[in-house]
């Protein structure tokens, strides 16, 4: 079944009313929830994305909403030529009877379900004459926007007929009312993940309380802003329905995936310009999911190629340089070290700055080779720097707020290709090592490092990354998986190879692939369950078309554990199965001592 582009539509989502059961809701103004319908994808269903304001959304009304407003609007980001082969839409909204409260056809982009005209719409017309007592007609003339107020359950239905089909293909949707959720486009089913392939009547639950049970940090980076300072788009799903069930109730851990990096939160020298809006929306999003954080990242080299960061950082002196690095590290710990963000378990301080290509002699004789950065060579000491000015803003955070309930501020060290002492890692693996034993040697205080691993489905050096996490364990120091994916296309190996990509094709993605994929994160789990020292294990993001494979540089791909319609993948029941198998031969062992 083709994936269809955009369908040109936007959802307004929960907005929360007055109390008294028996009053007249009130409308809330709409810019302060608004959601893009991206894509009908799939073969039942409608997928809305993200959020296309810059405005916070509640995830956790504190009162069940009894009524909903559903806005649509044309999707800006999508051009109207990539919908050239559809002829017509019939939109259908129906009530829980079955029965049709609502429809409109269009046979022209943007596909609307309300008539647009000139940029404008024209309002809705309902196609019965009398409204359904479940479906109160509410225009809003507030520039483009209009809305319906539904009351219960409905479902959209899009009738999409396509140049050289006989029959329009039908995609439907729930509209329902839903308690903490930021959207009220759901997936059927995505409630517990049920799966049609699991036949035991034993405890199976989800991700999350299999690795709660199992004793691990288990966890993904999401996207959630919809926008970087520039305006550019860069979270297409988080507004999804889906995406935040997902979130919510698979996920124990989150993290930033952009939101706290330079470039998505400074637009110039000016320390006292931070814009933290994106990062507060990942960590204020774990706090009303009862989850723990990871802070991605304090310091990253590959910032400088993005919005406007090399404009202004790149050019500086050395000493002005010095004094960013400090001043950018100290208010980001200062925001995000306190009671109120007492859930982040560990800060991501320095990423990826070993460089890819190491002279094998001087490794073997303790040194490694940094890349060349906006930060090096100019300041030769930055990753000591880093580290202990960020241990420093910590203390004086901790002093600040005399508080016994915030956890030990844990610095990692990030890097990618440097989990196995064994294959094409070996090398890089044994430069981060000299880099961090030198780092304890001086007393800096880093507590652990986190293994990227981006791998593909010919992975095999499983044995070379328990060695590589007992040697560090044996430094003190705690390794956790950061931003495991496991990719179809194939990365250039080797020093001196091209470090490129080579994307899989459509027909190369088989069942058994699937399963070689599954076989890769399950192996990962069981040496991270099995070494004590291993304690997070999270995953590049967790839904296949939100990875950053999927973005054009190396699309296609199917690297994660739930596919484009949110369903699992065997790579999900693997990771699952494993750590229930863990957790049981856990506790027999328990009853046999």
């Amino acid at each position: 079944m083709r994936s269809f582009p955009a369908l040109c539509l936007a959802l307004a989502a929960t907005q929360l009313f007055a109390a008294a059961q028996d009053s007249e809701p009130k409308v809330l103004e709409p810019k302060e929830q608004v959601f893009l319908v991206g894509s009908i994808n799939g073969e039942k269903h409608l997928h809305n994305a993200a959020p296309i304001t810059v405005d916070p959304f509640p995830l956790h009304p504190p009162e069940p909403p009894r009524t909903v407003t559903i806005l649509f609007q044309p999707d800006p980001e999508h051009a109207t030529k990539e919908l050239e082969d559809i002829q017509s839409v019939q939109f259908t909204v129906r009530n829980e009877k079955g029965r049709a409260v609502y429809n409109r056809t269009t046979s022209s982009p943007p596909f609307s379900l309300f008539a647009h005209e000139k940029g404008t719409f024209q309002g809705a017309s309902l196609g019965t004459k009398t409204p359904s007592t479940q479906l109160r007609r509410s225009l809003q003339k507030d520039g483009n926007h209009h809305s319906f107020l539904l009351q219960g359950r409905h479902t959209l239905e899009a009738a999409v007929l396509r140049k050289g089909d006989k029959d329009p293909k039908v995609f439907t949707v729930d509209l329902k009312t839903t308690n903490h959720s930021s959207s009220l486009l759901t997936h059927p089913g995505i409630s517990g993940i049920e799966l049609e392939k699991e036949t035991s009547d034993e405890w199976f639950g989800s991700l999350k309380e299999a690795a709660t049970k199992a004793g691990i940090a288990f966890g993904s980076a999401i996207c959630q802003t919809p926008f970087d300072l520039q305006g550019t788009p860069r979270c297409r799903y988080g507004g999804e329905g889906a995406y935040q069930a997902i979130v919510r109730e698979e996920l124990a851990v989150i993290s930033p995936e952009r939101e706290c990096k330079w470039w998505f939160t400074r637009t110039s020298a000016d320390l006292d310009e931070i814009d933290f809006t994106g990062c507060d929306d990942i960590f204020d999003l774990a706090i009303a999911n009862k989850q723990q954080a990871r802070f991605h990242t304090l310091l990253w080299h590959s910032d400088a190629f993005y919005g406007n960061i090399e404009e202004w950082l790149h050019a500086m002196k050395a000493v002005d340089k010095r004094a960013q690095l400090i001043g950018h590290i100290e208010k980001m710990v200062e925001r995000y070290r306190t009671p109120k963000y007492s859930n982040i378990i560990a800060w991501d301080v320095v990423n990826e700055a070993i460089d890819d290509a190491q002279d094998e002699a001087e490794v073997r004789s303790g040194g490694y080779k940094l890349r060349d950065s906006m930060w090096h060579p100019d300041l030769p000491e930055y990753i000591d720097l880093a580290f202990v000015y960020a241990h420093k803003a910590g203390q004086a955070a901790d002093a600040k707020h005399n508080s016994t309930t915030m956890p030990p501020m844990k610095l990692f060290y990030n890097d990618y290709s440097c989990e196995s002492t064994e294959g094409y890692s070996g090398t890089k693996s044994d430069a981060v090592y000299n880099l961090l034993a030198g780092m304890k040697r001086r007393g800096v205080p880093v507590a652990g490092v986190g293994f990227q691993s981006h791998v593909n489905g010919e992975y095999s050096y499983y044995e070379g990354v328990r060695k590589n996490m007992r040697r560090l364990g044996e430094l003190g120091l705690e390794v956790q998986f950061t931003e495991l994916d496991v990719a179809c296309g194939k990365w250039g190996v080797g020093a001196g190879d091209d470090p490129g990509y080579t994307p899989c094709k459509q027909s190369e993605w088989t069942p058994e692939r699937e399963l070689q994929q599954a076989e890769i994160y399950r192996q990962f789990m069981r040496v991270c369950l099995e070494e004590p020292n291993c304690t997070g294990f999270i995953t590049w993001g967790f839904v296949d078309k939100s990875s950053w494979l999927n973005r054009g540089m190396y699309s296609p791909d199917w690297p994660l554990l739930f596919d484009s319609s949110y369903k699992p993948k065997q790579s999900y029941l693997a990771l699952r199965e494993e750590l229930r198998n863990h957790t049981i031969a856990a506790e027999k062992m328990g009853r046999r001592q």
